[in-house]
């Protein structure tokens, strides 16, 4: 578990509000549907915007792609570290 989340002094919503909601979230996947539908996904970043990826050899690696350069490395003291 990464962490958790405690919500105190809140009522229950109500009935309406609740069917509300769910005509709401299922009008959202079903906009949704067909790219659901595809593989894969496609992420694009822009100029000094960084993808980080698990590396499939190691997954205590990140792989860092930022702006066209490929990076191994982790994060160390919330900052990327390339590996050696």
């Amino acid at each position: 578990m990464c962490g958790s989340v405690t919500i105190k002094g809140v009522g229950l919503p109500s009935v309406v509000e609740v069917q509300r909601n769910v005509v709401a979230g299922q009008m959202a996947l079903s906009r949704a549907k067909n790219a659901f539908l595809k593989p894969g996904i496609r992420i694009r970043a822009g100029k000094n915007v960084p993808l980080f990826s698990v590396d499939p050899g190691n997954p205590s690696v990140l792989v860092r792609l930022l702006n066209g350069k490929r990076e191994r490395g982790v994060v160390k003291n919330g900052a990327f570290e390339v590996c050696q």
